[in-house]
């Protein structure tokens, strides 16, 4: 009976201590196991944030410059603009260059269209200037013939006709000059019309030389019509 007593004791000793156990506070160390709310490892949790927090502060650490680092973009920006003008610049000068000699082949061609142009107006002035001297020659021939045949004088009619005679030698002159001026038209000057000083006096002279003789042989015409007038006018009166 004792023994069994002191058996029962033991037994209630033991459950006595396994319940003090699951009763009592953790001690300092021990690790708390507290169930997730979300179905989730607060252990696992708690690293995740952990490397987050981790890699925001490597990722601001690696974003940031130096001073050293600013300067050196700074000079690199710098040598780019520098080449980017050179390149302008380049660029500029051959466009120019390209540009100046289109302008001189444009001149150049335009001098050439101006200079056939001057040279067939001269032609054709020079042939009418001909065909005119032709007629005023013949004019006067007949004028002359018929003075002679018809014996008709006057007091100043041989004056006129020495004046008629110089007047058709400068026309014979004046046209012969016209037609062996050479138009040479200069196309390296900035104004290459300016070379057609040669061509313009030879036409001028030509047309004054020209106007002078047929005023010469009307002259000379009036005064053998007056004179035959007067000599009619006579021979009525006898």
């Amino acid at each position: 009976m004792t023994i069994e007593k002191g058996k029962l004791s033991i037994v209630i000793s033991a459950v006595c201590t396994l319940v003090l156990l699951g009763l009592a506070p953790a001690t300092a160390g021990a690790t708390e196991l507290v169930p997730p709310t979300d179905g989730t490892d607060s252990t696992t949790t708690s690293t995740s944030g952990d490397s987050q927090s981790s890699n925001t502060g490597d990722s601001t650490a690696e974003s940031g410059t130096t001073p050293e680092q600013e300067q050196t973009d700074v000079h690199t920006f710098k040598s780019q603009g520098n080449a980017y003008l050179l390149q302008l610049r380049s660029k500029m000068k051959t466009e120019h260059a390209q540009n100046q000699a289109q302008a001189i082949a444009n001149r150049q061609k335009h001098c050439e269209q101006l200079q056939n142009m001057v040279n067939r107006q001269v032609a054709d002035f020079s042939r009418n200037a001909q065909n005119h001297l032709t007629v005023f020659n013949n004019v006067y021939s007949k004028v002359q013939a018929f003075a002679s045949s018809k014996n008709v004088t006057s007091s100043n009619y041989q004056s006129l006709v020495t004046a008629a005679n110089t007047q058709q030698s400068n026309a014979t002159q004046a046209v012969a000059a016209l037609k062996s001026v050479a138009v040479n038209i200069d196309c390296t000057q900035q104004d290459p019309a300016s070379s057609l000083a040669t061509v313009k006096t030879a036409v001028d002279s030509t047309r004054s030389a020209l106007q002078g003789y047929q005023q010469a042989i009307k002259a000379v015409i009036s005064n053998l019509e007056a004179a035959t007038k007067t000599s009619a006018t006579t021979n009525s009166q006898q």
